[in-house]
């Protein structure tokens, strides 16, 4: 099911030392999605779900052939991307080991989701969802919360990109990025200055020059390009600016 593909940020961002083990999810049995489900709705959820490992660079799915899928990632880390044409590469986010999968379908026909380094996710089709949750009201109900989880997330995004400072900007992302890998001394971003900047709405050059004075400040050091240590996690979270990153880094 998944293919290799060379993308230009994957030489500047992705460790092959990632260290997947601080980005794991829960058995997927208690991720919320599954929430309140019987022993025996979850045996049932097992005919339908299945796990898919890939490597980084890797894409889940060619999204222009399927119907799309309902899903979470285990392990690792993903980021989502919707092409306007072949050449064309627009960043929507990433999501991390609990995240839910954007359940999106031929809407988006060239949406794709890319292993940031190695990762199993756990998915659906979306087509043969509908006669499980038909068995698992509970399941649908669910799906729905998540979802709502992604949207606030994804407002959230927006107030950082809309209404905050470029230094609150890039705090607040790498904010993000620590507490999605479990607040460790050493995180990585995965992602090159441009889609960090994608994802702010600055710059490659704004981006880094917000890096610089976070480190000239003490609040973090460069132990490589995508690899950050984080020196004062109070004083970042300040830096993001009060209550910005509620909803993204709780």
């Amino acid at each position: 099911m998944t293919h290799q593909t060379a993308l230009p940020w994957a030489g500047d961002a992705v460790d092959p030392a990632c260290p997947t083990a601080l980005y794991s999810a829960p058995l997927w049995q208690d991720h919320p999605l599954f929430e309140g489900l019987t022993e025996a709705e979850l045996t049932l959820v097992t005919r339908y779900f299945t796990a898919e490992t890939l490597s980084a660079g890797e894409v889940l799915q060619a999204m222009d052939r399927s119907h799309g899928h309902i899903g979470i990632v285990l392990e690792g880390a993903l980021r989502e991307d919707a092409n306007s044409n072949a050449s064309e590469t627009n960043l929507l986010g990433l999501v991390f080991a609990g995240g839910l999968l954007c359940p999106t379908g031929p809407r988006l026909p060239r949406f794709a989701e890319t292993a940031l380094c190695d990762t199993e996710v756990w998915i659906c089709p979306a087509d043969e969802f509908p006669a499980l949750a038909g068995q698992i009201p509970r399941l649908a109900l669910n799906l729905v919360t998540e979802t709502q989880r992604r949207l606030n997330e994804a407002m959230a995004l927006y107030q950082l990109r809309g209404c905050m400072t470029a230094m609150e900007r890039v705090a607040g992302l790498i904010s993000v990025f620590s507490s999605r890998q479990g607040h460790p001394e050493m995180i990585s971003l995965f992602l090159s200055r441009q889609d960090l900047g994608a994802l702010a709405a600055l710059t490659p050059e704004t981006v880094s020059r917000q890096i610089k004075t976070l480190e000239r400040d003490g609040i973090l050091s460069l132990a490589s390009p995508s690899r950050i240590a984080i020196r004062d996690h109070a004083r970042l979270r300040a830096a993001t600016g009060v209550g910005a990153f509620t909803a993204l880094a709780a």
